[in-house]
């Protein structure tokens, strides 16, 4: 089982280096040859198309992960559980199908030939099978299907996207690829189950509970794709396309906390019941990374966000630089509210609280992007994310604090914001007597990470211990006494 784990592990993190890798393989060409309108034009358009896909299939991703797990051992049972599940989703599908028609026929005027490209990626949901090899542990059949898709995509973008007017190309590249990718995974599917029809109680009796866990799905996605389709229905494509590019650059260490919080839950799950002071040993190891990853990530794009978009994207997407001041803020607050979200919240099954978070951080959203976006634009929804992200990291706090011992790691890595702000200046420093060039970028990176690793080092090693365990030691004496 360890072995199994272990493999499993590796896989999902290699995974994740790959989805970051491609994007940032492809988005400053396609920023210089599709240019800004047409970048914008294809966010939106996704955009829209990703809320039919997400009702279409209602979350399931979880739900059918969980009950084939639950069965996986019995070919009858998990063959069984398979075909009343698909059928669901073959019925959810189809609704989300016909009301994206219609949507596109009655509601669409400008850009129809894109969203008319987009019904191959809709359809794609009807074959959606990746929930089965997840509920097997069968992580090698996703991970080298996705990657063999993902290299493909690569290469096809760089061989027939080479000028402005090749965005439709753009669109039957990715629409098609993400059939393609489902549907390779049928072969293996079948060649793993029996057929066992389906009887219609059987399939009604698993719309509830699929519908539970699809809340906070649901709620998670309007404030991570809902600002998006605003920026693009209340102002330009141009503006949505420099939110989405200094979107794209904050998700590189938010997608690597995503990966490790992947990685501890089923250790944190295990460790639940039987360990508990490992448990939260772990949480604050997890803790201390991430604060280290996150707050240099912060402190570093804060100190470069105007040269690394001058020089990555172009000088075309220069407004990004603002909003990716602005967005890099809540690389902290994610990096936090991921851990204990995958490492507390979810092992201890406390999903009243997960679904409370995200629909805080999803009204929050909603609320600051209607008063926001109209009078600034993508500045106004960078604003918007920020607080929905902070919304959600204090609903999570407020739950854990009980737990898990906060304020101790709060103090414990309180040196390194010391240390991100001795890099932001010594970065500034040098900036000003170079001028803006890929050379410069590079360079100043690597003062920037020498200095952070240097005076975190230094800063955390010259810390009065003494102090710092005094006033850990009060906050213990005070929550005694409260118990008490």
């Amino acid at each position: 089982m360890d072995k199994r784990l272990g493999k499993n592990l590796f896989l999902n993190v290699a995974y994740h280096i790959l989805s970051l890798i491609v994007p940032f393989i492809t988005a400053p060409y396609l920023g210089r040859v599709l240019e800004v309108e047409n970048i914008g034009t294809y966010t939106y358009v996704q955009s829209i198309s990703s809320y039919f896909v997400l009702f279409g299939t209602l979350g399931l991703s979880n739900y059918g992960n969980r009950c084939i797990a639950k069965v996986r051992e019995d070919q009858y049972l998990r063959s069984k559980c398979f075909w009343e599940i698909y059928s669901m989703q073959l019925i959810t599908s189809a609704t989300a199908f016909l009301f994206y028609i219609c949507y596109v026929l009655f509601f669409v005027s400008e850009s129809r030939i894109y969203f008319c490209t987009m019904i191959l990626y809709i359809a794609a949901m009807f074959v959606d099978a990746g929930w089965y090899f997840l509920g097997m542990e069968k992580f090698k059949v996703i991970v080298i299907r996705n990657v063999c898709i993902k290299v493909i995509n690569l290469v096809s973008i760089f061989v027939f996207v080479k000028k402005q007017t090749d965005l439709l190309k753009y669109f039957i590249i990715l629409a098609g690829g993400q059939m393609i990718s489902q549907l390779s995974f049928w072969p293996a599917v079948l060649s793993d189950i029996q057929w066992v029809k389906p009887s219609w109680r059987n399939v009604k009796e698993h719309f509830k509970p699929n519908i539970m866990l699809f809340v906070p799905v649901l709620a998670a996605s309007i404030y991570n794709i809902m600002d998006k389709v605003m920026i693009g229905a209340i102002s330009s494509k141009s503006d949505l396309a420099y939110y989405d590019y200094a979107n794209k650059i904050v998700e590189i260490p938010n997608i690597a906390f995503g990966a490790m919080g992947t990685v501890m839950l089923s250790r944190m799950s295990s460790l639940k019941n039987k360990n508990k002071n490992t448990a939260n040993d772990l949480i604050g190891y997890s803790i201390d990374v991430s604060c280290f990853i996150a707050i240099g990530a912060m402190f570093g794009i804060l100190a470069i966000a105007t040269e690394l978009v001058t020089v990555y994207y172009g000088n075309a997407f220069l407004p990004s630089a603002i909003i990716l001041k602005l967005l890099c803020i809540v690389i902290p607050l994610y990096a936090w509210s991921n851990v204990i979200r995958m490492q507390y919240i979810i092992p201890e099954s406390k999903d009243i609280v997960y679904i409370t978070a995200t629909v805080c951080g999803a009204v929050v959203n909603l609320i600051a992007n209607f008063i926001l976006i109209p009078q600034m634009s993508s500045t106004g929804a960078a604003i918007g994310t920020l607080l929905a992200q902070l919304a959600v990291t204090i609903v999570f706090v407020k739950y854990a604090k009980n737990e898990l011992p906060l304020m101790e790691y709060v103090i414990r890595n309180a040196p390194l914001l010391l240390s991100g702000l001795v890099m932001l200046c010594v970065i500034k420093t040098f900036q000003k007597i170079q001028t803006v060039s890929a050379s410069s970028l590079i360079l100043n990176i690597m003062i920037g990470i020498m200095t952070y690793v240097v005076t975190s080092v230094i800063f955390m090693r010259s810390q009065e211990k003494h102090f710092i365990n005094v006033v850990i030691q009060k906050i213990k004496n005070s929550e005694r006494k409260k118990v008490v």
